[in-house]
């Protein structure tokens, strides 16, 4: 899914009881247009608390990278909750990466890779 910055992915009722973090698979290819950013994790709202975020990730000038790993250590949370990634790079504009996979990862082993629906803003 082609994210630009403000676009997000909603997770109904996910339970986060000893989530540590979540890993993004994403490429961002400088050849197509990809800017950078980061994901941010929050909870509730697409404007809800803020658990965790990835750090800024560049973009891939090489033709044919790999994708890019992007970690988000979360902050303790638990219980259900709506779990939205928010995609961010408010100083450039356009399509900032390609999100591939989320995997939510509990404590010390990852549980399976999800997929969201994509709302917009």
């Amino acid at each position: 899914m082609p994210a630009r910055s403000g676009t997000h992915v909603h997770f109904k009722q996910i339970d986060l009881s000893n989530i540590s973090e979540v890993v993004f698979g994403l490429t961002a290819p400088a050849q197509y247009g990809a800017v950078g950013g980061k994901i941010e994790v929050r909870t509730d709202a697409v404007d809800g608390t803020l658990i965790g975020e990835t750090e800024m990730v560049q973009p891939q000038t090489a033709q044919n990278a790999p994708p890019i790993q992007a970690h988000a250590p979360l902050k303790p949370t638990t219980g259900m909750h709506d779990v939205y990634f928010v995609f961010k790079n408010e100083g450039t504009p356009g399509m900032i990466m390609i999100a591939l996979t989320a995997t939510f990862v509990n404590g010390t082993s990852s549980a399976t890779s999800s997929t969201g629906t994509s709302t917009g803003r």
